[in-house]
């Protein structure tokens, strides 16, 4: 498959495929919201952030959930005050 570079869809198709995980189960994360509409128009998780603290404050439950601890300066009180 020929595409380009994101934001062409075509992209995060194919890195879906390369892994070979659906795109449903794919999550992208980046701070141009241009990039994250087109990952979500090729069906994977698009997260848009604008600062560090959103991220961690966005990510740290899911990290959670895969029983994988935060390290202390990522706490969501840190995150919280980022997002302030």
């Amino acid at each position: 498959m020929e595409c380009g570079a994101k934001p062409d869809p075509r992209v995060f198709e194919l890195a879906a495929r390369c892994v070979e995980v659906e795109a449903e189960r794919c999550l992208f994360v980046d701070d141009t919201l241009g990039h994250v509409v087109a990952a979500r128009e090729a069906w994977l998780t698009g997260l848009h952030y604008e600062r560090v603290g959103q991220l961690r404050y966005a990510v740290a439950p899911l990290l959670r959930r895969e029983g994988r601890r935060m390290r202390p300066h990522e706490s969501e009180k840190d995150a919280v005050r980022d997002r302030e």
